[in-house]
């Protein structure tokens, strides 16, 4: 079914200027981000509905447009194993222990940089507030150390 501003892409359709044509498709569907590091992090935990453990650190968080320009964040810390065990205990979240490494798709999807000492830990979900999809990989660089890259996008309604 075709967009209702579809027309608006059609040169003679831009009598009121370029800029206002591309605008209108740039904007078109786009679910504004939160700003500022704790409107992000906030944001992210809200549509996640995961909690980052109290004892993590190196903590990133960031925001930006995925599929169908709809949010989609990526989160990334250093925890124990007991951070793991919260972060991936949400609502709906299955855990599997991965007797291998990160394969390179992985890495490059959601920038792991560390090797892994022990395998890795992967935790998928959908969300249950929120019509969302939870991926969270972890690695060992270190036997009491993991590093947490979690990736949260908001899915199209319908």
């Amino acid at each position: 079914m075709p967009d209702r501003l579809d027309h608006l892409d059609h040169p003679r359709h831009t009598r009121r200027g370029a800029g206002v044509a591309k605008a209108t498709r740039e904007l078109r569907g786009r679910v504004p981000l939160p700003e500022g590091e704790a409107e992000v992090y906030e944001g992210f935990e809200d549509l996640s509905e995961l909690t980052i453990p109290e004892n993590a650190e190196d903590v990133e968080v960031t925001a930006d447009h995925g599929w169908a320009n709809l949010p989609l964040y990526r989160a990334s810390f250093t925890t124990d194993a007991d951070g793991v065990e919260e972060f991936c205990s949400g609502e709906n979240i299955g855990v599997y222990d991965m007797n291998r490494s990160p394969d390179e798709e992985e890495r490059e999807r959601f920038e792991i940089t560390e090797d892994t000492v022990d395998g890795m830990v992967l935790c998928t979900g959908a969300g249950i507030e929120h019509r969302t999809e939870r991926e969270i990989i972890v690695v060992w660089p270190e036997e009491d150390v993991a590093s947490v890259y979690a990736i949260v996008g908001e899915l199209p309604h319908g």
